[in-house]
């Protein structure tokens, strides 16, 4: 039975590990993105003299750029010029206030408490494969106590990755809410991109625009399963039945 219990304990390491390791990258990672693009679309006919005969050449150049990251913390934008020069800044969430700083600190706060229960959770399992800790544990609190305590910590896990998943998809309605007059981006859908063209002297004008969640949210979704899986074996393992070194008859309790 100990041998069972040891591989259990093991896989339950490895996944409370992955876990761990995902939400500290989600805690640090931007999890939406919102950029538009414009360039100007050149054509000029090669090859011949004649407008009507040759081939067309196109050429893009990019007139200006505006690219913004949305993290945990607070929002990085870059600008670019048709010099190609970038400029960026970054505005913490501390200095706003509105429905997008809600989401986003709302999802901070679960993806936290993921991560320390996970870290409490990951020295626990890890200390239970050493027999005589794992007996005093047991002797203290009682082997249901002790169980259970893994338990719950790998529910709150679950449930605190869970929420920030599903709490992240407000997002939309968040950014209606705090832009005015808002006919396309992240206020009308999770996830585009539209591009419109726009006739000039010299050419075509094409605005680029592009918003979708990043690597942030999907590392949390990826945490789902692996949490579900990792309270699944901590219920299923069983502990083996403490022995009591200091007991002179030796016989199992």
């Amino acid at each position: 039975m100990t041998s069972g219990f040891t591989g259990k304990n093991c896989c339950a390491v490895v996944a409370t590990g992955i876990v761990l390791g995902l939400m500290i990258a989600a805690s640090v990672g931007s999890w939406y993105t919102n950029q538009i693009e414009y360039q100007r679309e050149l054509s000029a006919n090669v090859g011949s003299g004649d407008a009507n005969s040759g081939f067309v050449n196109t050429r893009e150049t990019t007139l200006n750029s505006t690219k913004m990251w949305y993290d945990l913390q607070g929002v990085k934008t870059e600008f670019q010029d048709a010099a190609g020069v970038k400029t960026s800044n970054y505005d913490n969430f501390s200095s706003s206030n509105g429905s997008i700083k809600s989401i986003f600190k709302t999802c901070q706060a679960f993806v936290l408490i993921a991560l320390l229960a996970s870290v409490i959770l990951l020295i626990l399992l890890v200390a239970f494969f050493f027999d005589r800790l794992r007996n005093k544990v047991v002797f203290f609190l009682g082997m249901t106590v002790s169980r259970l305590i893994l338990v719950v910590l790998g529910a709150i896990v679950l449930l605190c990755v869970l929420i920030a998943f599903l709490v992240f998809l407000g997002i939309v309605s968040a950014f209606k809410d705090d832009i005015e007059n808002c006919s396309e981006g992240p206020c009308r859908t999770f996830i585009d991109s539209k591009e419109s063209n726009f006739p000039d002297a010299t050419g075509t004008i094409t605005k680029d625009h592009r918003w979708h969640p990043t690597e942030g949210w999907y590392l949390t979704l990826a945490a789902v399963p692996v949490a579900a899986a990792l309270v699944i074996v901590v219920v299923v393992n069983k502990f083996p039945l403490p022995i009591d070194s200091e007991a002179s008859s030796g016989e199992a309790l």
